[in-house]
């Protein structure tokens, strides 16, 4: 197959609408009780508390973290891999070995779909977009999510993210589908593209069909309010988990798209 190379450019905006934190948390509950806990380290409590929902009569555990940012520890969002659930261990491992963080504590505080695994929602750190899935539309879904600041302050946003998409300086409407997440129930999609990079880890978390390597070209990155530039390095045939390295990233398609 003789490949003609093609200049890919993403772009980025972001529409962060802060929400008032009273109203991101509906009265569902009407009690909150604690449950049990221990110190994990000086500063940092793991606790248990017994939530009653009063909408559903149904009683759930909560786990938490306490601290206070004065004390030297800060809350941050984490994913060693963005695309699939994984291990606390491996997503300890991989934020002291690979990215040298220092710590004391790490619990799951991811959304997913129950009856597939998928993660859902959105992760921003340092303004790289590491996983997110885009709307039908060329404005991406409005969702909350919970925003930490560099001081550990905390806010819950209203986040609408929208992105163009070009080949050669030709927009491709509604490009993008999913951001480093499991292809899985989404395979339906054959006017979709899906995105993979090492937020990932080393290998497309993709169904089978067509996949596109591609290079980033200038150090750019998928961020936003920036824009990447990337060249097509190679398309494999019917197939799924391409190997992605730092400097490149996937493109996904359904073989009948």
């Amino acid at each position: 197959m003789k490949l003609t190379k093609k200049i890919l450019a993403f772009v980025l905006v972001a529409a962060l609408l802060v929400t008032p934190w009273s109203s991101a948390q509906a009265t569902t509950y009407t009690s909150l009780s604690y449950t049990n806990g221990y110190s994990v380290v000086d500063g940092v409590n793991y606790e248990k508390y017994t939530v009653y929902g009063s909408t559903s009569g149904h009683s759930e555990t909560a786990t938490v973290l306490e601290f206070h940012p004065d004390d030297g520890y800060i809350p941050m969002a984490f994913a060693a891999h963005a695309g699939s659930v994984d291990t606390l261990a491996s997503q300890f491992s991989t934020a002291e070995s690979k990215y040298g963080y220092e710590v004391v504590g790490i619990i799951n505080g991811s959304y997913f779909d129950t009856s597939t695994g998928t993660l859902t929602g959105m992760l921003v750190s340092g303004g790289k977009l590491s996983s997110t899935a885009f709307g039908y539309y060329s404005v991406g879904d409005a969702i909350d999510v919970v925003a930490f600041g560099y001081d550990g302050s905390m806010n819950c946003v209203t986040s609408q993210l929208s992105h163009s998409m070009y080949i050669n300086g030709t927009l491709v409407p509604n490009a993008l589908r999913l951001v480093n997440k499991a292809q899985s129930d989404e395979t339906y999609r054959t006017d979709a593209i899906f995105y993979y990079d090492t937020s990932c880890g080393s290998y497309a978390d993709s169904s089978y069909g067509y996949e596109i390597v591609c290079k980033k070209v200038d150090g750019t990155d998928l961020a936003i309010g920036k824009t990447m530039k990337a060249e097509v390095v190679q398309i494999n045939g019917y197939t799924s988990g391409s190997a992605i390295s730092e400097d490149t990233f996937v493109l996904s398609t359904p073989s009948n798209s």
